[in-house]
């Protein structure tokens, strides 16, 4: 659990406490098959055998763009999904599991989902997850806090059905 100093702070992480996992796809020799997933957090080798992890934190660690809430439409159907069949009281995801007191993004996106507000999900959306419904965005690109990235932009694009 937080220290009460630290629950004022700002949560830039909305979706996730314990980061991602990535891996590379040919990890041994030559003709060894690719590494499988292990749950959604965990990768191991193609025969089973554990691969070996490597931390990447600090300046100059690798970055992997993660989209987890792309659209505000698989957004409120994420919710819609994980907040119900859990065996909670309410039915929705554990709020009690570690970590999850400090995701308060993901637990203000659970109580929305429960009321059914569909037009507090949107504003919700807007403002904490897109980060720009008062123009924030231009406004931290002028300070170099966050940068655009046209490549992933025009991918999305053509993958998606309109562009069909």
């Amino acid at each position: 659990e937080l220290p009460q100093h630290l629950l004022e702070l700002p949560c830039f992480f909305n979706s996730y406490s314990n980061g991602k996992v990535a891996v590379r796809c040919s990890v041994g020799p030559p003709g060894e098959e690719p590494p499988l997933p292990l749950g959604v957090h965990g990768f191991v080798r193609g025969n089973g055998m554990e691969l070996l992890e490597l931390q990447s934190k600090g300046p100059g660690a690798p970055v992997i763009l993660h989209y987890a809430n792309c659209g505000l439409r698989h957004w409120t159907e994420k919710y819609a999904t994980i907040c119900k069949g859990h065996g909670t009281s309410d039915g929705a995801f554990c709020r009690e599991r570690p970590g999850a007191a400090s995701l308060r993004a993901h637990l203000a996106a659970r109580e929305l989902t429960l009321r059914g507000d569909t037009s507090g999900l949107e504003r919700f959306y807007r403002s904490f997850i897109m980060g720009d419904e008062f123009g924030e965005l231009g406004y931290l690109a002028q300070a170099g806090a966050v940068v655009r990235l046209p490549t992933v932009q025009l991918r999305i694009a053509a993958a998606s059905p309109a562009a069909a």
